[in-house]
């Protein structure tokens, strides 16, 4: 009796040697093994989508434009590597509008209803790595059936088949700046409203005309740093409303180094020149 107890502790023994015998790099390619294969199941029955995903610990933002996957198809595995986000409208003829980054360019594609590529371009609006690496790009189609397309670096206008008509580089009266801008519309006066910052430690207001005029820039905010405007509505009055992020301080500092771990919700309205009419910080 007491043998066979010993030949069953001595198999238990060598079974747990084996198990841990591999090494950290072979568990994990047997965790990603199992993974692909939930995905291969899987990967067939998605059709028009579109997909991001982010490298843990890189900031890298690998992004694309995905038709229909096939198991098996060499380009399903292919991506855009950018280090920026992007951004996606319906145009109104029915397909989409795609702005992001390729090949350390400004970048549109055009599709049609269904996915197909019909042109792509990109543009030497300036592209690197900002402070926060997921800063938007930001792309409307226009009402005489172009494309304004914003970044961090600047905004450009195109036509309806992407040849470039102008663009505006760093924020206007200090080209050296970022603007940092986040979002644009065009308003029912015809003219392009654009937000984001923080230039100079304050969000800001940008009026385009059509043709790439600059008629106002307005910056808001307090006296701590990175206050900033996530976005930008026409309300029904013809006004504009801004929202983004106040900064605060703590009990400690009026400004808290950490400031990007202090902020508060924030809306702002103002006229068609950005002169404010009331705002509001919620936290």
């Amino acid at each position: 009796m007491r043998e066979i107890f010993y030949s069953f502790l001595v198999s238990c023994l060598i079974f747990t040697i084996f198990s841990c015998g591999k090494t950290t790099e072979e568990n994990v390619n047997d965790t990603v093994s199992k993974s692909n294969e939930t995905v291969n199941d899987t990967v067939g029955t998605v059709n028009d989508s579109i997909f991001g995903g982010t490298d843990e610990g890189s900031g890298i933002i690998h992004t694309k434009f995905v038709k229909e996957i096939i198991p098996g198809d060499e380009d399903s595995n292919s991506a855009n590597y950018c280090y920026l986000g992007a951004d996606i409208k319906q145009t109104d003829d029915g397909g989409y509008i795609v702005a992001g980054c390729y090949d350390k360019k400004a970048w549109l594609m055009k599709t049609d209803v269904y996915g197909e590529k019909q042109w792509e371009k990109t543009y030497s609006l300036g592209v690197n790595i900002p402070h926060r690496l997921l800063a938007p790009w930001a792309v409307i189609q226009t009402s005489d059936g172009g494309y304004l397309l914003a970044s961090h670096k600047g905004v450009l206008k195109t036509d309806s088949s992407g040849t470039m008509l102008w663009k505006i580089k760093g924020f206007p009266g200090n080209a050296g700046q970022d603007p940092n801008y986040e979002d644009v519309i065009e308003h029912s006066n015809g003219n392009y409203y654009l937000v984001g910052g923080p230039v100079l430690e304050q969000a800001i207001m940008v009026k385009i005309s059509p043709t790439g005029s600059v008629l106002k820039t307005k910056s808001y905010g307090g006296s701590c740093a990175d206050d900033i405007f996530r976005a930008v509505i026409e309300s029904n009055d013809g006004k504009l409303i801004m929202v983004g992020e106040k900064t605060h301080g703590n009990l400690e500092n009026s400004c808290s180094f950490y400031f990007r771990y202090w902020k508060n919700i924030w809306v702002v309205k103002t006229g068609k020149n950005g002169v404010k009419i009331w705002d509001k910080d919620y936290g």
